[in-house]
């Protein structure tokens, strides 16, 4: 869902402007319409949202717009499943020191605003072609994701993937075809999978 629901609304020229009270009808529809139909929420915010930033003033823009979206999730009256996915930050020179510093701020969080974060969500996409290798194939390539879930099951952890390909849904069901055919692979919907202990390195 998108960040930029309330234009302004973390902006210190909107700070006396009661944006919640004005839009709560609004958003308790959409929040009705979002669970009568079974949808799971989630929002990104923007790539300054960072909480391992060297700037406390990013840190504290950053908890500013956590808390915006985290109300905008509890006027539209959806629970904890809704969530936040928020980029941990850069290196900044150490590795190591910001993803430290990342735990650090996330312990710090109100509970409120930790049931909103984390899981982790990885953006996957197969290239278009060995020259144009940033730019997007149409379809995911099944080896190479195959490939990715034998790395990322060492991590023992649930997560999302965010699938970047031309063909959009189309390509999530083709893809999905295929990892019914892998016997450590199994089926729970359409969109999800389970990694079984039958697999074996």
């Amino acid at each position: 869902m998108t960040s930029k629901l309330i234009p302004l609304a973390t902006h210190p020229i909107a700070e006396n402007w009661d944006w919640i009270s004005a839009t709560k009808k609004d958003f308790k529809m959409l929040g009705e319409y979002a669970r009568d139909n079974h949808f799971r929420i989630s929002a990104h915010p923007d790539h300054f949202t960072l909480l391992n930033s060297p700037r406390e003033e990013v840190i504290e823009a950053s908890l500013r717009d956590l808390e915006y979206h985290h109300n905008v999730f509890e006027t539209m009256g959806l629970n904890s499943s809704a969530k936040l996915v928020i980029h941990v930050g850069g290196r900044y020179g150490n590795k190591t020191e910001y993803m430290n510093k990342f735990i650090t701020q996330y312990k710090q969080l109100p509970p409120y605003l930790k049931v909103r974060i984390i899981p982790p969500k990885i953006h996957l996409s197969s290239p278009k072609n060995e020259k144009d290798f940033r730019a997007h194939a149409d379809f995911i390539e099944p080896t190479f994701f195959i490939d990715f879930l034998e790395k990322a099951m060492m991590a023992n952890t649930d997560f999302d993937v965010m699938i970047e390909a031309k063909q959009k849904d189309a390509a999530l069901f083709k893809l999905m075809d295929h990892l019914q055919t892998i016997p450590w692979i199994t089926p729970i919907s359409q969109s999800a999978i389970e990694i079984t202990n039958s697999y074996e390195n």
